[in-house]
């Protein structure tokens, strides 16, 4: 029987970041792919589920109704479901304002599954729920990649001694 590979989302600022947070996640899934783990990407599609500015239109507007009913169709329940379906949630953080991601690491955390978190900042710096809810620390994706490698070459030798 095949196995299926390992999935990781890729939890962060969007909001907030220069380009949505979309160029780190390009780099992480480049770097996750080359040791055989896939990647969601949760705003890589946006724009297909939901137009550009629309969300500001209707928060600038105030139709807070409208707002909330879009806002959880097409982007909060789609983002929540693909999160549930991975192996792993790796969580950046540089800095940012990060509701979405605070709840998602929450989420991801009460579910059981790992969270790792990358930071380049010093951990003393890093929001505490992301802490609390992260089972392992990295300043570099680079370290991130070898603790995985590491985590696969753990399991294959576990299996052959089997």
């Amino acid at each position: 029987m095949r196995r299926r590979k390992r999935i990781v989302y890729l939890a962060g600022a969007i909001d907030d970041a220069a380009d949505r947070g979309l160029g780190w996640r390009k780099e992480f899934m480049i770097a996750l792919a080359e040791i055989g783990v896939g990647a969601i990407i949760p705003n890589e599609k946006e724009e297909q589920r939901l137009p550009t500015g629309l969300v500001s239109k209707l928060k600038a507007k105030k139709d807070l109704e409208k707002f909330r009913k879009l806002f959880r169709k097409h982007i909060m329940f789609p983002d929540l479901a693909a999160m549930d379906a991975c192996d792993i949630v790796v969580v950046r953080w540089d800095g940012e304002a990060i509701a979405g991601t605070a709840h998602e690491c929450g989420r991801a955390f009460m579910r059981g599954q790992p969270v790792l978190l990358v930071s380049p900042r010093q951990f003393s710096e890093v929001p505490n729920w992301l802490l609390a809810c992260s089972e392992r620390e990295f300043h570099t994706l680079d370290a991130l990649i070898g603790y995985l490698k590491e985590m696969k070459l753990a399991k294959k030798r576990k299996k052959m001694r089997e």
